[in-house]
Formats: structure tokens, sequence, C-alpha cells
């Protein structure tokens, strides 16, 4: 016989002793000696321990840092100054970047032409009440007609509507903040000419900031104003972070119930708290604090293996992992949710290598259970 037709001899003769090894494997390996189900050899695993706790259902999302809105009592935190007359700009008593207060007088346009009318409206009125004051008392005397009363009366109903008028105008040049901030842009020089309703500046509260973000239409059915919330840690301008801590905290003020067509999402916004340091225009991760389950059932998630569609978890005892169908539920810090038949706290679980493990097998735990 030739070398070659001896090797292929060989092969041939280990193909079928392989093959008849497997199928006596087969046919009694897997069961023992009196009919039952053996047990497949030794399996190295780490296992954990089945815990009660409580797990959280989070929404996340991504928002931006913006002054808070008007409410229905309140102010917005931003404020345009603008005036609907415009006018030639003389005086700026502020400073980009300072803090103002409600009521401070930030920018004088040119009130010359606007106090002399206020003081020809002035004059106005003194003499038309003068008069209707003199028609008044002729009336008692009946030494004047009726009409002649209510032509005196409506002449200083007149002179006093144009003097309120006048005011008006002259305030529109002498603009004030509405509302206690930051000074964040000057967008006007002294000397310009600034047209009508043109914004010259703008101001900011930076303690009422909040976080916009549009979430899932799905994901904000789980919301609600109060929730907590977290904002994670934004690097500021140097270089430096705005907390040194972690998360910021922060909690749910707005969740809109018009999903937008387009992009199926809520609009949600939550609030920043005061001194955060954070500063608008940052984008922000959000982690918003949905649901909790109390006491229930957890183990880690490397422990929940999914089979043909089944959830499964291995549990030890004596020696032997076991698979348990199990349902799932929140997950949360490593850690998930399961529920089923015979479940129960302090169990012990194989974490590290349960997906390898068949439905029964005897198993060699390699790390010590905390």
């Amino acid at each position: 016989m030739s070398p070659k037709k001896k090797t292929t001899t060989i092969l041939i003769i280990i193909i079928i002793a392989a093959a008849v090894i497997f199928l006596g494997w087969l046919l009694f390996g897997r069961k023992g000696p009196s009919g039952e189900e053996a047990v497949n050899p030794e399996v190295s695993v780490q296992v954990s321990q089945i815990v009660k706790t409580t797990l959280h259902r989070y929404v996340q999302a991504y928002g931006q840092v913006e002054p808070e809105p008007p409410g229905e009592s309140q102010k917005g935190a931003l404020a345009l100054i603008s005036s609907p007359v415009g006018g030639v700009l003389t005086e700026a008593l502020a400073r980009e970047g300072q803090e103002v207060k409600e009521g401070q007088l930030l920018f004088r346009f040119d009130t010359r032409m606007a106090r002399i009318a206020v003081l020809k409206a002035q004059k106005e009125v003194e003499l038309a009440r003068d008069t209707y004051e003199r028609q008044k008392q002729l009336l008692s005397g009946e030494a004047t007609s009726i009409r002649d009363f209510r032509a005196a009366e409506a002449a200083l109903h007149q002179a006093e509507g144009n003097l309120a008028s006048a005011e008006t105008d002259l305030s529109y040049l002498e603009l004030k903040s509405p509302i206690s901030g930051y000074l964040t842009k000057i967008e006007v020089s002294l000397g310009q000419n600034v047209e009508p309703n043109r914004p010259l500046a703008e101001v900011v509260d930076l303690n009422r900031l909040v976080v916009s973000a549009r979430v899932p239409s799905g994901e904000g059915a789980w919301l609600r104003p109060g929730q907590e919330a977290e904002l994670s840690p934004a690097v500021a301008a140097g270089g430096s972070f705005i907390s040194s801590t972690g998360p910021i905290r922060a909690r749910v003020t707005f969740v809109s119930r018009d999903i937008d067509p387009q992009t199926d999402t809520v609009l949600v916004r939550v609030a920043v708290p005061a001194g955060s340091g954070l500063t608008p225009g940052k984008f922000l991760s959000l982690k918003i604090v949905a649901a909790a389950h109390e006491n229930c059932l957890a183990v880690p998630v490397e422990s929940l293996v999914r089979l043909e569609g089944k959830e499964v978890i291995s549990i030890v005892e004596n020696g032997v992992a076991s698979q348990h169908p199990v349902v799932s539920g929140f997950r949360d810090g490593g850690l998930v949710e399961v529920s089923g038949e015979g479940l129960k706290e302090g169990q012990t679980v194989v974490t590290v290598g349960a997906y390898a493990l068949p439905e029964k097998v005897k198993v060699k735990i390699l790390n010590k259970q905390s």
C-alpha cells in the first residue's frame, strides 16, 4: 500500500471512530444508567446573588440651556431692550456684563425735543384746568351755559391726554431694565441713530435658567413636572468644570403634550438650580427619573440571557447551575429587574459565563460571592 493510500485509510478510521463516539454520547452520555438525565462536565463560572433593591426607569435626552420663558404671573428670564420710537443714542449708563436691577436706567436717547413737548403739554394742561375751574364756578352761579362748561371739560381731558402722550414719548427715550439680571449684550454705539424697535441690549437672569430638550413621544408619556433629573457636568470657558462633584440635580418643570409630527417628539424643560454656573447656549445631557420600582428582585445584567426568544438566568444550587425562565424589567446601574416562579433574594446566579451554559451543568465558582 502506498503512503498516500495509507494516510487516507488512517483518516477514514479516525472519522469513523469520532462518529461512533459521538453517537455513543448521544445515546448513553446524556442518560445515566438509571435513565435519569446526566449532568454535563464541570464548567468554571463567576457568580453573584439575587438582591432586593429599588430600580429606576430613566428617560435620557440632550438639551440646551435657555432663559426661563414667561409664566402666568412671572416675567421671563430674558429681556430685550428696545424703543418703539428710536432716536440718537446719547448715553449708555451700564456696561456689558454688568449686573443690573429691575427699573434701572440703561440707555438714553436725545431727549431735548421730547422734553420740550412735555413742557408744552404741561402748560396746556394748566391753562385748560384754569378754564375748566372758571367755567365750573360760573356754572354754579348760572353765569355760563352747560355747553361752554362741557367744552372746557373736554379741552382739559384733551390736554391731559396730550401730556400723557408726551410723557410716554419721553419714557421711550429713557430705557430701563424690565428685569434684574446681567447685561449680556450691547449692540449699539453712542451717537448712533437707532431705528424704532431695534434691540439695543439683552438682559438675562442667570438664576432662572432651564434646559429645553425633545424626547420621543413614547418616553414623554412617562414624564411629569416635579420629577427629579440629572444634568451632566459641562466644561466651562477656560477648561474648568462647572461641577466637580458629579451631575447637577434638577427638576422637571414642563412637559408638552403637543407632539411634533415631523420628529415624533415632545418638548421638556428642566429647571437649572441657581448658582449652577451654567449659561445660556450650553448643550447638556439629561437623565430624568421617570419611575421607580421599590423592593424588586434584581441580578447583574450579565446574568440575563436570551435563548430562543426567552429570557433565562442560571441559578446555582449544590454546585449545579440550572436555567430558570424570567421576565426582565427596569435596568439601572448594572442591575436588571427580574421576576419569575421560585426566585428569592440571596439565591446564587451565574454572571460571567452565563451565555455558554447548557440547561443544567456542574459548575466551579471562580470568585467569592459578595
